[in-house]
């Protein structure tokens, strides 16, 4: 049994829990807050063993195995750091830094320690998302011939100009959202890039994007587009379209999607899986690779590292704030 921490309890911690609590491997040992009176809610609500007002007295214990970060972007890199100085596992939201220069320097500190350390980006881990994928690598529907994904939802209104979401360096919709078309372009293809063209789509007078448009060359022959906005809402919020020699593969909401439609050579299909929760397929494979003592084959330093590489074409623009 896997024994998780979660650090950060902001709305997304809610869902991730959930995702813990649906892995019979996993364990929702601690919860973490810097207010204890909503860290001992937590536990209440959700039946933890112990509950921490203090990350570094949750990381004192040695019960804790690894511990899933859930906190603000711009504070991911020093708090992965202080985990790996405790000996801790870790899983840590996305985007988990903002350039492939945090991130190498995370990946040599991950071995340093010898700690785990996943990007969770649960894109790669949905059970329709993983059943497409390993159609498509059998051949069955032929060659992929381009892949386009989305996510766009309406945040004119959500965020203050001082919230963490607009941070100039860590915030924006590339990293907020668009990182899920990007993870999905990079997992349906399973390829090197060849080529990136990115860039972003501005507003008012924000200094972080407020979307991104990008088409990826792969090696292999398939080109991609992941876009993003923050300026208007799209059916599901988004969609997955994937074109085959033979046909097309649809996918609302791919990030947590439990149904695609499927049509090849005028015979549809419609797959549909269900889960118990959008997170337990990354917290299975985070619990399956600390038992096998090994990082992950899926979301790994290499995936991190690509998916920074198109979002650093994108944040170009930053290199002037």
């Amino acid at each position: 049994m896997i024994r998780f921490g979660v650090m950060g309890l902001g709305n997304i911690a809610h869902r991730v829990i959930k995702g813990i609590l649906s892995v019979d491997d996993a364990c929702l040992y601690a919860v973490c807050s810097r207010s204890i009176d909503k860290a001992n809610q937590y536990k209440e609500q959700y039946h933890a063993c112990i509950s921490y007002g203090s990350y570094e007295d949750m990381l004192q214990d040695k019960n804790v195995d690894v511990v899933y970060i859930c906190t603000p972007n711009h504070l991911h890199l020093e708090q992965i750091l202080l985990c790996f100085s405790y000996g801790k596992h870790v899983i840590c939201e996305k985007p988990m830094v903002r350039s492939n220069e945090e991130l190498a320097r995370l990946e040599q500190a991950s071995k340093k320690n010898r700690c785990f350390l996943m990007e969770a980006h649960k894109t790669c881990f949905i059970p329709v998302n993983v059943e497409i994928r390993k159609r498509l690598q059998s051949g069955q529907y032929g060659k992929i011939l381009s892949i386009q994904a989305d996510y766009s939802c309406d945040c004119k209104d959500q965020y203050e100009k001082d919230s963490w979401a607009m941070n100039p360096l860590y915030g924006g919709s590339s990293y907020d959202v668009g990182v899920y078309p990007i993870c999905f372009c990079h997992y349906m293809a399973n390829s090197e890039m060849k080529h990136i063209v990115a860039s972003p789509i501005r507003y008012q007078d924000y200094q972080c994007d407020f979307g991104m448009m990008s088409q990826i060359q792969y090696e292999n022959g398939i080109v991609a587009q992941a876009n993003c906005s923050w300026l208007y809402y799209s059916e599901n919020k988004g969609k997955a379209i994937i074109v085959t020699e033979q046909g097309t593969i649809t996918i609302p909401s791919f990030w947590k999607s439990e149904v695609a439609y499927i049509d090849m050579n005028g015979k549809k299909e419609q797959l549909t899986i269900k889960m118990k929760s959008d997170f337990a397929g990354e917290i299975q494979e985070a619990c399956d690779c600390l038992n096998e003592k090994r990082m992950s084959k899926v979301m790994n330093f290499k995936m991190s590292h690509d998916i920074l590489d198109v979002v650093e074409c994108v944040n170009e623009y930053r290199l002037n704030l």
